[in-house]
């Protein structure tokens, strides 16, 4: 995969949006994982700069859409879905990627995601008889 640069990054970071069958639980802050000029590195992890963040209403509404448009393309709620924004040079929200299947959760920096994680799981699962 790549990604073009964009220079909010190197401030900003990513603010990664975590939702659980289409519902908002919690994002992340996720740092920049290059540097201007460091060239390339084999120790190359930005996890030891994510924390929680709060998204702006604009993020939200954003990030909202891209899910709209997922589940219209893919013919159902995602039970997971990961809306990645960075800031365009215009100051509007803009995505970087898209995930739809995902390991790692940053449950450490909001643990009642994996309350939001349970529930949703708990609603797909077929009726014990």
């Amino acid at each position: 995969m790549t990604q073009p640069y964009v220079a909010s990054v190197d401030d900003e970071g990513e603010t990664a949006m975590l939702y659980y069958a289409g519902r908002f639980s919690h994002a992340v802050r996720k740092g920049p994982l290059l540097r201007l000029g460091e060239g390339v590195r084999d120790d190359r992890d930005g996890r030891g700069e994510n924390r929680i963040r709060v998204p702006s209403e604009q993020q939200r509404r954003f990030a909202e859409s891209v899910l709209d448009v997922a589940t219209e393309l893919v013919g159902a709620q995602p039970l997971y879905a990961r809306v990645d924004l960075v800031t365009a040079d215009d100051g509007e929200p803009m995505l970087i990627e898209l995930e739809l299947a995902e390991p790692y959760f940053f449950l450490e920096h909001a643990p009642a995601g994996a309350t939001y994680l349970l529930r949703a799981v708990e609603a797909l699962a077929p009726p014990v008889a």
